[in-house]
């Protein structure tokens, strides 16, 4: 799946972003971390050792998500990307992330080096993006979470009662969303 412009330059300018990784059991874990872009893929480097590559040697699903919050609930905005990852221990394509990742954040050579053998760079590819955050027009969720017509100045949402469901099927993604009931106000 190939990312949508706005998603990736969102992503782009992020600083950070906040990686979840499930053991083999299923037990989550989320940290932040430092990423690029580069083409269609996120990367970021880690320990060789560490509890999230531990985490995706045995499960290479991989969650991703980058938001600006901001006290005034209206502007808040972010991105998920739900995929698969690969672990690159060296080589060409280990070193053009490395240098990537030192050209984005200038501390991370001298602070955390990235050694071919002691680290590892993490590629994501996207296989589902969620986004969020205020829309300029229509947005087709709407149908879902609706815009507050009483509120005039602001135009928030409506929050309503729903559960989603993915299913996996090789490369083909099945998506539901169940909205329980609608009640008019």
């Amino acid at each position: 799946m190939r990312l949508r412009k706005a998603h990736a330059e969102f992503l782009a300018l992020q600083r950070v972003v906040r990686v979840a990784t499930a053991a083999g059991a299923g037990t989550p874990h989320t940290v932040p971390v430092c990423h690029v872009l580069d083409g269609n893929r996120i990367y970021f480097a880690s320990a060789d050792d560490a509890k999230k590559v531990v985490n995706l040697r045995a499960n290479a699903r991989v969650a991703l998500v980058a938001d600006d919050y901001t006290e005034a609930w209206s502007g808040l905005r972010g991105v998920m990307v739900v995929g698969e990852a690969r672990l690159i221990t060296q080589g060409p394509r280990f070193r053009r992330v490395r240098r990537l990742l030192y050209a984005k954040y200038p501390q991370y050579e001298p602070e955390a080096a990235i050694e071919e053998g002691e680290s590892v760079v993490v590629e994501i590819e996207p296989k589902r993006v969620f986004a969020w955050g205020k829309a300029d027009a229509f947005n087709p969720t709407d149908n879902l979470n609706p815009r507050d017509a009483t509120d005039l100045l602001d135009l928030q949402r409506i929050g309503v009662p729903s559960a989603a469901a993915e299913y996996y099927l090789g490369d083909l993604v099945l998506e539901g969303v169940l909205v329980p009931a609608f009640t008019p106000t």
